[in-house]
């Protein structure tokens, strides 16, 4: 049975019969190679019970096409084929193999020529290594080439040496150098220190911490709203050679209990310590020279951990100092520049809006407590302290770019994002409403050093929908390696688990040896003896460019009704609508829940569109309208705090229930009833609402196939939703007849279209003149070629072959096909031999582009069109076109396989006639 031509005599008849059967295929990853293979055979045969089932074009984007058949000639009349070439296809990509060459076909507007090269050199890696290895298992499999490992390999070359200062030193070197200058001021307007005046009182903090016996490794409590002392605390326990850690007063009692122990912390800056009241007379000056080692601690921040006790992650001074300096390098300020500080001190990204500025002689401007979570506020202090850097979150930046007053920051010149992903949506607004701002994302987890990857905006990128801005590069000493679940490197432009290396790792969790185990792992490609790599939980890939893009959360990846997503693709759709400003979506146990805001949009409305782009499972099941979404203190989506919508049982309870009126009707109700655990169902209530999802809907249409017996699809539950819905589709469903055999019928008339041909015909009139559908070739003949033998040839299939001589007129509205006794076939021949040798290929190959596109008439034909190109000497280009309404793969080796025979009989001056079918594809569309 091959190519849908499974009923006797259609072997040789061509026209479009393939048709496209799901092979469900486990894959496990401890399995060796050779097993997969043998285990596939029996599910392989049992396809033949499935090959009438006739799949929507369009149903998959990818195909490999394996074939055996030989289409090619051995030279020995002459002339050989030496390689083909597709112009056209409707598939995203195409993979097929001819013995030992395989060719990919690709969508070019959905991948980069070096995504695709990437592609095939990846499936060639592992063919390689399960041929060498056929026991490997098959989760071990290489995926990377040497090229490519080379690549990722240059990626991670950031080997860069660095001064080992701390950053206190270089605060105090640009104190002596800038004293006068404006180094602190807050917005609105209050205190405001000089170099000077800032070094003098971070000496006098550091000099009554020492004597507090404040040394190395000694933890350090900071805990104070955001001020001109906190920045002073900041550089003073530092300067101690202590290790700050921030203590948010705004948290609650029992949260700041637990971080003061689980830190050890046995001092505490804050209102007991006024930072202006110490002794600046003591004679120990901190920016003296003193011992100092890299890994010494400089700061420790408390993260959430999963057990409910909060992580303290140990930050390295000699991180600290390299992050610092690259950044300096990378994106470099000057006294002049003012930066915003607004982010709480117990977030990394505050680390360097402190520092940064400082070290480089320019201008740090508090914010206001509490602006981090106010766009109004954020843009106020924006544009009346004239900062020149900021950063934020993307979940702040939206709201933040429908403030009036940011629009008037005509200052602000470099905008950095980070801590979510960052979409190319969000950063086209940035550049419309900001045209003279860098925008820069960043990312880095608190277990690496505020950030480790950078990449700024490239407003001429394009971007297709939903498409995110990439993280970027990594920093100098830092390495990242996206990784498989067994620790080796995917390909690029694969997805795999972020893991980072290098200089910029903490030093691990305090006082937790075991998860600090567990997180830092020995680095496999560390040079370096010791050498630790941290695992992220993050999913990411490697561009073609090299560019590093996060793909979001290994744990943001859930799981419901057996389905695996991320539902940052429903969040993505769901912002793109009108009337909604943001949302989250989450799953609470079986059920796929949406929040939108503001919330006036019509969640039939919402759900409807998304069922039109969304497979069944990930449609929501509710929709619940939020004036905000809650955030964290840092100002990111608080999940966990988005409420449980309202009961949906209550729905029946509300007035203007309306109760079944039909039998038909009551069954359905009932039905609903049994798979919801209602009491009652009304007529017009929606079945989502009621608390349904996909699996549900699979067990509703089950069960009125079991009562009704009446094939609905899930589909159409999805369309409409409710009892009196679903009620009038029962009404006109009707049951698919026992299928007759094929028979030979008369060519008296016109006969009508298969369902393949129906849906090829209406996508011909949706879209006129479109090329999806044509067969095109370019085939390169090599040798002593008889034009008109070949031409002889091709008259003889056309003769034979019906399909080639149908057309498909319409006829009182409707399709028909029509068969025509024949039609003159030609073979036009371009001669290009008087062209420079240079020019004559690329010539050939843009006709060969142009009649690839050349549209077919359906109504009044030809559908196979031949030309043949000179390129001088013995080669040739053929170019054959045929409109997929007539031919399929197989009819292809049915055309090349009998024009060999022919060739080979008209070249040695005899007449060969091949014997027709016995049936038609005409007969089969009859039969259908």
């Amino acid at each position: 049975r091959s190519a849908g031509r499974h009923y006797e005599g259609f072997e040789s008849a061509m026209g479009p019969f393939a048709s496209t059967v799901p092979l469900r295929m486990a894959v496990r990853p401890g399995e060796p190679f050779a097993g997969l293979v043998g285990r596939l055979e029996e599910p392989w045969a049992a396809l033949g019970e499935w090959v009438d089932y006739f799949a929507w074009e369009g149903f998959f984007a990818a195909v490999l096409c394996w074939k055996d058949e030989q289409d090619g000639n051995d030279g020995k009349d002459g002339w050989r084929v030496e390689r083909s070439q597709a112009f056209t296809d409707r598939f995203r990509l195409r993979l097929t193999v001819h013995g030992a060459v395989a060719e990919l076909a690709y969508d070019g507007a959905r991948f980069r020529d070096g995504e695709a090269r990437t592609l095939l050199a990846s499936w060639c890696a592992l063919l390689a290594h399960a041929v060498a290895a056929p026991r490997t298992p098959v989760g071990e499999l290489e995926l990377v080439g040497p090229e490519d490992l080379a690549r990722l390999a240059a990626g991670n070359a950031t080997g860069r040496p660095y001064e080992p200062v701390p950053v206190d030193r270089l605060f105090f070197a640009q104190a002596e150098r800038t004293p006068q200058a404006p180094a602190l001021s807050t917005v609105p307007a209050g205190e405001s220190l000089t170099y000077a005046e800032l070094a003098g009182r971070v000496r006098a903090l550091a000099a009554t911490l020492r004597r507090a016996g404040v040394g190395p490794d000694i933890p350090v409590a900071l805990q104070m709203e955001r001020s001109v002392d906190l920045v002073v605390g900041v550089l003073g326990i530092l300067a101690a050679g202590g290790a700050y850690v921030p203590v948010d007063p705004g948290f609650p009692e029992a949260r700041r209990a637990l971080i003061l122990e689980a830190a050890g912390a046995r001092v505490v800056v804050g209102p007991c310590l006024p930072v202006d009241q110490t002794d600046p007379s003591d004679p120990t000056d901190p920016s003296d020279p003193s011992p100092w080692r890299a890994d010494t601690a400089a700061y420790v921040l408390f993260t959430s951990g999963s057990t409910g006790t909060p992580k303290g992650v140990v930050v390295r001074q000699g991180a600290l100092t390299n992050h610092m300096l690259w950044m300096q390098e990378a994106y470099p300020l000057a006294p002049g520049d003012r930066v915003l500080q607004k982010t709480p001190l117990g977030f990394d990204a505050s680390v360097w809006e402190v520092l940064a500025p400082l070290l480089a002689g320019a201008e740090l401007v508090l914010a206001e407590p509490e602006a981090h979570r106010d766009p109004a506020r954020l843009a106020w202090a924006t544009a009346a302290s004239g900062a020149t850097v900021l950063q934020v979150v993307p979940s702040l930046l939206l709201p933040l770019l429908g403030e009036a007053e940011l629009a008037g920051c005509t200052a602000l010149r470099r905008l950095f994002c980070g801590g979510e992903p960052l979409s190319a949506e969000l950063a086209g607004r940035v550049h419309a409403l900001l045209p003279g701002a860098d925008l820069i994302n960043l990312y880095g987890p608190t277990e690496t050093t505020v950030q480790v990857v950078t990449w700024t905006a490239d407003w001429t990128e394009p971007a297709g929908p939903g498409e995110a801005v990439p993280i970027g590069r990594p920093i100098h000493n830092v390495r990242v390696h996206v990784l498989d679940a067994g620790m080796r490197p995917v390909p690029p432009g694969l997805p795999g688990e972020l893991w980072i290396g290098g200089v910029s790792l903490a030093r691990g969790y305090l006082g937790r040896p075991e998860l600090t185990a567990a997180s830092f792992l020995p680095d496999p490609f560390g040079a370096a003896r010791g050498s630790r790599m941290y695992r992220t939980g993050d999913l990411g890939r490697v561009r073609e460019d090299g560019a590093l893009v996060f793909l979001g959360r290994v744990g943001r990846e859930v799981k419901i009704r057996g389905y695996r997503f991320d539902p940052g693709e429903i969040e993505d759709l769901l912002g793109r609508e009108e009337g909604v400003r943001e949302a989250a979506v989450v799953v609470r146990g079986d059920r796929l829940l949406a929040y939108v805001v503001p919330g006036t949009a019509d969640p039939a409305g919402l759900r409807a569109r998304l069922a039109a782009q969304l497979p069944d499972y990930l449609v929501p099941t509710a929709f619940v309208p939020l004036p905000a979404l809650p955030r964290t203190p840092s100002g990111k989506l608080d999940r966990e705090a988005l409420p449980e919508p309202a009961d949906p049982a209550s729905a029946a309870a509300e007035p203007g229930f309306a109760a079944p009126r039909t039998p038909v009707e009551e069954v359905l109700a009932a039905i609903w009833a049994g798979l919801l655990g209602r009491e009652r169902v009304g007529l017009h209530d929606d079945f989502f609402e009621l608390g349904g999802h996909s699996l549900l809907g699979a067990q509703l249409v089950a069960r009125v196939r079991q009562a009704l017996g009446v094939e609905l699809s899930l589909r159409t539950v999805f369309e409409t939703p409710t009892v009196a819905g679903l009620a009038a589709q029962v009404a006109a469903a009707w049951e698919v007849p026992v299928a007759p055999p094929v028979e030979r019928v008369a060519r008296d008339g016109d006969l009508p279209l298969s369902f393949a041909q129906q849906r090829l015909w209406l996508l011909d009139r949706l879209e006129p003149g479109h090329p999806y559908y044509n067969g095109f070739a370019a085939v390169r003949l090599t040798g002593a070629l008889d034009e008109r033998a070949l031409l002889a040839a091709f008259r003889e299939i056309v003769r034979v072959q019906e399909a080639l001589r149908t057309t498909f007129p319409e006829v009182d509205g409707r399709p028909v096909q029509r068969l025509a006794p024949g039609f003159v076939l030609d073979l036009p021949a371009i001669d290009l031999a008087a062209l420079p040798e240079a020019r004559r290929l690329p010539e050939a190959l843009r006709l060969a582009h142009a009649e690839a596109r050349r549209p077919f008439d359906l109504a009044t034909g030809p559908l196979l069109r031949l030309a043949v190109v000179r390129l001088g000497g013995e080669e040739r280009l053929l170019f054959t076109a045929v409109h997929h309404i007539a031919s399929d793969a197989w009819s292809s080796g049915i055309v090349y396989r009998d024009l060999m025979a022919l060739y080979s009989e008209a070249v040695a001056g005899r007449v060969h006639r091949l014997p027709e079918p016995p049936v038609q594809y005409a007969d089969y569309a009859v039969w259908q």
